[in-house]
């Protein structure tokens, strides 16, 4: 008899295996050569909406000849731990950094380490986790991390401040740490930072650490993201990636105050014995942090919404249901059972667009979907072709049935 967890596996597997046989999964394009937000597969072009570079800046031409630079300056990698000595684009980025989040900040060779290599320094043994049901696996990952010192975690609904404030007058002795996604990865909603601010104005003992991966650089001032723009707190922790919107590798940890910061440089062990960022990363992320600073990065987060909107004024009149009814660039149309969002996607394909065919156990197996990544990449015209060719396919391939299904599933009218 299996394990919970080798039937977990074994459902995984059979979930990947079935997006594999579709030809959804681990495609490689023919291209020697990528141009924006396009590809070939089998000799045909592709429109890519699986991408999360929303404002297009991995192919910036600036960024690339900062990386060619850096290399050329630095090598390809400056192999020392910082805690020895360090590539002196670290503190030009990390000085960059702190002006576009207002606020002291670690750059992190990833988002996962800097997740690793600062909770468990700031997260005390008298604690308890709380996570979202959403929250990134990374962040699972830190919990089961923390688990090996006897720390406790709770999962929670998605968004509930009630099931919060449960947990919290549940350990009034114990810090709780609630780790979230600042905009959830999946249906591209948002998490209820103002009212989370609120109670951490309320309860002394919550702490709240936020992954805004998905929010960075093409939302807030300066890109800053989304959960910093809705306010600052003394015990609230914020993780950026570079590997989005920011349009390079990498991440940073953004902290309330210089002496956390510099408790965590000192004792996180990834910050210092681990890997170190490459001179062409740190010099793409260089670059990409002085466009945020001198007004590029606007006009790019202005170009990016009036295409967000599009596409949701479009996906209205179709009237195709997007999970999410907000203006970011993660639209997830909810599909039910797998075979049917393979038959979707697949669909999709034949007609020139790839998108993320999502399935367990990204979510739940009577959740899955399409998740489709809006960039600057795309076109007025291409955005409405797409939301044409989705309705065309959706009429087509949903049937009534399948339709009250995917109503109970994501409690909501199709």
């Amino acid at each position: 008899m299996l394990t919970k967890y080798e039937a977990q596996l074994k459902t995984m597997k059979q979930s990947g295996q079935a997006a594999i046989e579709q030809g959804l999964f681990f495609i490689t394009p023919d291209d020697e050569q990528f141009s924006e937000g396009r590809f070939n597969l089998k000799g045909k072009p592709v429109i890519n909406l699986s991408s999360c570079s929303y404002l297009g800046l991995e192919l910036d031409p600036r960024l690339a000849k900062a990386a060619a630079e850096a290399a050329r300056k630095f090598g390809t990698q400056y192999s020392s731990c910082r805690a020895f000595a360090q590539c002196p684009l670290y503190d030009e980025l990390e000085d960059l950094l702190s002006q576009i989040f207002q606020a002291p900040t670690l750059a992190n060779l990833s988002t996962t380490i800097g997740h690793i290599a600062t909770l468990p320094i700031l997260v005390k043994d008298n604690s308890h986790l709380v996570l979202d049901i959403q929250s990134h696996h990374c962040l699972r990952m830190s919990a089961d991390y923390l688990a090996n010192r006897g720390i406790g975690s709770k999962t929670i609904r998605h968004n509930s401040l009630e099931q919060l404030e449960q947990e919290i007058l549940a350990h009034p002795d114990k810090d709780v740490w609630y780790l979230i996604d600042g905009l959830y990865s999946m249906y591209g909603d948002y998490a209820p930072i103002s009212e989370l601010l609120l109670m951490l104005d309320r309860y002394p003992n919550l702490h709240l650490y936020v992954d805004d991966a998905h929010g960075t650089s093409w939302t807030g001032k300066n890109g800053q993201g989304y959960a910093l723009e809705q306010g600052r707190h003394p015990r609230m922790v914020v993780s950026h990636s570079f590997t989005k919107a920011f349009g390079g590798s990498g991440g940073c940890v953004v902290f309330p105050d210089q002496q956390t910061r510099d408790q965590v440089r000192l004792l996180g062990g990834p910050f210092y014995w681990g890997s170190p960022i490459a001179p062409p990363v740190l010099g793409t992320a260089v670059a990409s942090a002085k466009l945020h600073l001198d007004g590029t990065i606007t006009k790019l987060q202005q170009t990016l919404m009036a295409k967000i909107k599009l596409f949701n004024r479009l996906c209205q009149e179709q009237q195709i249901p997007l999970i999410a009814n907000n203006d970011t660039p993660i639209r997830y149309i909810g599909l039910g059972k797998q075979e049917t969002t393979n038959t979707v996607a697949k669909s999709l394909l034949e007609q020139g667009f790839y998108a993320s065919a999502v399935c367990y156990p990204s979510v739940s197996k009577n959740k899955t979907g399409l998740r489709l990544g809006i960039t600057n990449h795309l076109t007025e015209n291409e955005i409405h072709r797409l939301v044409q060719t989705l309705a065309d396919i959706l009429k087509r391939e949903v049937s009534t049935d399948t339709r009250d299904f995917i109503d109970k599933a994501f409690k909501r009218a199709f």
